[in-house]
């Protein structure tokens, strides 16, 4: 294959994609939620089940979604040991739920899911909540000019444009750590 400028390169990586897996108990679960409007003041994560006595708290207050990251706030409570049924419902302070059902997450398989307002459905990643894929590649010389990434598949929007070449459904950028990191959106379904 040959890059921009020319160079002849060629080489073979084997990649294994999906859930690590856990490796001991989990002390916490971690509970992220996403509001469009940033209105989060009276919004809380009520837990029951498998969770630390200390951290039991009365209907309707809740642990607040006091941490913040890209994708919005987040929440956690501390588990008991061998915690496998965490039940928990995102409740304003009058006992309002975000969704009518109650959520439950089973920690000794995964431990920290992501929610969106007003929808049911717990999702085990944040790729699986944006429907957004973010690939970091770092080069120990920082050097990316010539470089790409390629993506095929049934999950990779079209056009499957990477690189330098910014389009609506890639970004690039340059980060302070020297990776190039390129944000892709998946196909409308």
């Amino acid at each position: 294959m040959r890059d921009s400028a020319g160079r002849v390169a060629s080489t073979t990586s084997t990649a294994t994609v999906g859930t690590p897996p856990v490796a001991g108990e989990r002390e916490y679960a971690v509970v992220h939620y996403q509001r469009p409007a940033n209105d989060y003041g009276p919004w809380r994560l009520y837990a029951r089940g498998d969770i630390d006595p200390a951290w039991h708290t009365q209907w309707p207050d809740g642990h607040p979604f006091a941490c913040e990251d890209s994708y919005g706030r987040f929440a956690w409570v501390k588990l008991k040991p061998g915690a496998r049924n965490v039940g928990f419902i995102v409740v304003d302070a009058n006992g309002v739920k975000d969704v009518a059902m109650d959520r439950f997450l089973d920690p000794s398989r995964q431990a920290e899911v992501w929610l969106k307002q007003g929808d049911e459905a717990v999702y085990g990643s944040r790729a699986a909540a944006t429907g957004v894929v973010t690939v970091h590649y770092g080069r120990p010389d920082g050097n990316y000019a010539g470089w790409g990434l390629h993506l095929w598949g049934d999950g990779v929007a079209a056009p499957a444009r990477t690189g330098t070449c910014p389009s609506a459904t890639s970004t690039p950028r340059s980060t302070s750590s020297s990776t190039m990191e390129t944000t892709r959106t998946r196909a409308p379904t």
